[in-house]
């Protein structure tokens, strides 16, 4: 069977709802995953959107998932460990599409680690989290989304 991550809230490639967004409610979206890899320990997860005008933008870092994990609620808060954003704050932080923007593309991606712990401070960067897991993956599974400015 193969790694896979989902949500109940939209399909891969789908549209992200609007309450999950910092238009909305800036509530994490639900997702699920299942198949993760043999002597997997935790997961960590890392949304990005790569449409961003500057480079691509981290959303959302979440580290050291308990390996009995097999989902995250919506706004999800006290599971795993929060890393910092690329807005300065630390935990999930919505899309918010500029209205001339058209729609941008967000990508979740899900690690399955062969340890428990990367042994991080909370609020550790993007980097420091790759950096820290990048000789314990065990697989990878992505969900993609969208999500445009409601007046565009």
């Amino acid at each position: 069977m193969r790694f896979m991550l989902t949500s109940t809230y939209f399909q891969d490639g789908g549209f992200l709802l609007p309450r999950d967004t910092w238009d909305g409610e800036d509530f994490s979206p639900k997702l699920h995953w299942r198949h993760p890899p043999q002597r997997t320990q935790s997961f960590v997860l890392i949304m990005e959107d790569p449409d961003a005008p500057e480079n691509q933008r981290t959303h959302w870092v979440l580290y050291d998932i308990p390996s009995q994990r097999t989902g995250l609620p919506e706004g999800s808060q006290g599971i795993g460990v929060s890393g910092q954003n690329d807005f300065d704050t630390v935990g999930y932080y919505g899309p918010s599409a500029a209205e001339e923007a058209g729609p941008h593309r967000y990508r979740f991606t899900l690690y399955a680690l062969d340890v428990a712990s990367l042994e991080l401070a909370p609020g550790a960067e993007r980097e420091k989290v790759e950096c820290a897991m990048q000789l314990h993956v065990l697989g990878e599974t992505r969900l993609h989304a969208h999500y445009e400015h409601p007046r565009a």
